[in-house]
């Protein structure tokens, strides 16, 4: 949540507060939330933090043009 703060994000939409601890967890997520309520950063998140992991382990994943956090 700091990283988020830095970025601006300082309140959570519904969908997010549901989807983030569990998916970062690497539980299998289904959501459903309206247009705009930013489903995208609630499941990129974890998704971009597997991925960094990754490649900091095994090096492999290039994330070139990507600013996250």
């Amino acid at each position: 949540m700091e990283k988020l703060a830095a970025r601006g994000i300082t309140r959570l939409f519904p969908i997010q507060r549901a989807v983030l601890e569990p998916a970062m967890q690497g539980k299998d997520m289904i959501g459903r939330a309206r247009t705009g309520t930013e489903k995208t950063l609630a499941f990129g998140i974890p998704i971009m933090d597997k991925l960094l992991s990754y490649n900091e382990k095994n090096g492999f994943v290039s994330l070139s043009h990507v600013e996250f956090f």
